[in-house]
């Protein structure tokens, strides 16, 4: 007699790719969360203003629910993206090119240290203390 046996077995990509890529797409999917987990971007660039148009949005929304998925990000990965965002262009506005690392590699180093604490400190106050 032959039993059928039920094995679950890694797949290639499990078994010989890093752990990093295994997380990594672990989380590169749509997932649901609720809404009470969602925090507002008090200084967010687009800003929404109370008139009719709102107001029909917010109707539709209670009668049809939401139709098309909503896209959010942590808040870490949040700050990330921000603070590589400020970084390039603080670097960019005081002339902190590949060249000049080259040319004065202390004072690159020590502008840089500045620039990404300027930028740590904006992303504190944009961020988490908003």
């Amino acid at each position: 007699m032959s039993e059928m046996l039920d094995l679950l077995l890694s797949s290639f990509d499990d078994l010989f790719s890093a752990e990093e890529q295994q997380q990594e797409q672990k989380l590169k999917r749509v997932q649901k969360i609720p809404m009470t987990r969602l925090e507002p971007f008090q200084n967010h660039p687009f800003k929404i203003s109370q008139d009719k148009e709102i107001n029909r949005l917010c109707w539709s929304m209670k009668e049809y629910g939401v139709l098309f998925p909503l896209m959010t990000r942590s808040a870490k990965e949040a700050a990330h993206n921000r603070m590589e965002l400020l970084t390039r262009q603080m670097a960019k506005a005081q002339g902190m090119t590949e060249e000049r690392k080259a040319d004065c590699q202390m004072e690159w180093v020590g502008r840089m240290n500045n620039i990404r604490s300027a930028a740590k400190e904006i992303i504190r106050e944009e961020l988490i203390f908003a």
